[in-house]
């Protein structure tokens, strides 16, 4: 939080860049055990999706999946008998511009996600503005974790189920007049 000041653009692209670091093993699973873990508290604090990171960090290893020990690299190399630095080494150029478009495409999510952030950011109440959330909720309250349904009017699951060929909330057309 110190380094990005808060800044949605700068941890969009910091995103992208642990990412590819993290994806130079070529294993995704460490990828997304060292990323995810260290930028959701930082993604939730500042309000931004949750989505966006993901998105983020799937884009940068794909984009470096085709590194010579990767997968795709490895076993296209294996079916047509070749060494997979060759097909790598005219691949470079296409991960380099991906690259770059990726920050870039991070640079204009991020400005997507500034206003949301900042809503969150404002909507939210802290617990020192809002003596309300510092008061101890009396024992003898009930306090029921269940959500309640919404009344909507369309039937639930306690309404009568319709009758076969008969839409919801239509008239039958043996009923109108002829």
């Amino acid at each position: 939080m110190k380094l990005t000041r808060g800044n949605v653009v700068a941890v969009s692209v910091g995103t992208v860049l642990l990412a590819a670091v993290c994806h130079l093993d070529g294993a995704g699973a460490s990828t997304f055990l060292i990323t995810i873990p260290a930028l959701l508290p930082l993604y939730q604090r500042l309000g931004m999706s949750r989505y966006l990171l993901l998105l983020l960090v799937g884009t940068s290893m794909g984009i470096l999946n085709m590194l010579p020990w990767g997968g795709p690299v490895g076993r296209s190399a294996a079916a047509l008998d070749l060494d997979p630095v060759t097909i790598w080494r005219d691949l470079i150029p296409v991960q380099i511009i991906s690259l770059v478009l990726l920050v870039g495409m991070a640079v204009i999510l991020g400005y997507r996600e500034r206003p949301a952030s900042l809503l969150t950011r404002r909507s939210s109440p802290t617990p020192a503005a809002d003596p309300a959330a510092t008061r101890a909720t009396p024992a003898s309250a009930p306090q029921s974790r269940t959500p309640q349904p919404a009344q909507t009017g369309r039937p639930g699951p306690s309404s009568p189920p319709t009758p076969p060929g008969r839409r919801c909330g239509s008239t039958p057309s043996w009923s109108s007049p002829p």
